[in-house]
């Protein structure tokens, strides 16, 4: 599954992936991981995160102010947010003053939804060693097949 696909699966859905303590945003990271990367399964609070324990998977690259993360990376906050443990999301779209990634409960008990961040107390961004290149090519023509089926369904 792309991210593209993975988004519109789960938007809006309070998603419980890991089937404890309720919709959680390392729940949104853990589907992520499963369903688009093939790996798994992630364990832990976002806090931990920032440790990469999975290095055989996601490489780690510290949040600096000349960093701009891909799509698809993870980002990782500090224990200053979620109440000490921390928050994650998938970066979706960035630049060097903001983002947006895939959150969940971002603001709290907020379903799957695209969020505006600023860079401010994430740590980290966990990008996948997968190579998605031809998974992201196979997401935009499915995305581009999308919306040229809904415009000649309505015209």
């Amino acid at each position: 599954m792309t991210l593209g696909e993975f988004k519109i699966k789960y938007l809006g859905v309070k998603l419980d992936f890991d089937s404890a303590f309720g919709e959680q945003c390392v729940d949104v990271t853990k589907a992520y991981a499963q369903e688009c990367l093939g790996i798994g399964p992630l364990m832990g609070n976002a806090i931990d995160y920032k440790d990469n324990p999975w290095p055989q998977w996601f490489d780690l690259h510290i949040n600096t102010l000349t960093y701009i993360p891909g799509a698809g990376s993870i980002a990782v906050w500090n224990d200053s947010v979620g109440g000490g443990f921390g928050h994650v999301g998938i970066v979706d779209t960035a630049s060097l003053m903001f983002f947006h990634s895939f959150d969940q409960n971002w603001p709290k008990g907020s379903s799957c939804h695209i969020q505006l961040h600023s860079y401010t107390n994430v740590v980290c961004f966990l990008v996948p060693k997968v190579d998605n290149a031809s998974t992201q090519l196979r997401g935009l023509l499915a995305e581009i097949k999308e919306i040229h089926d809904r415009y000649y369904k309505n015209n």
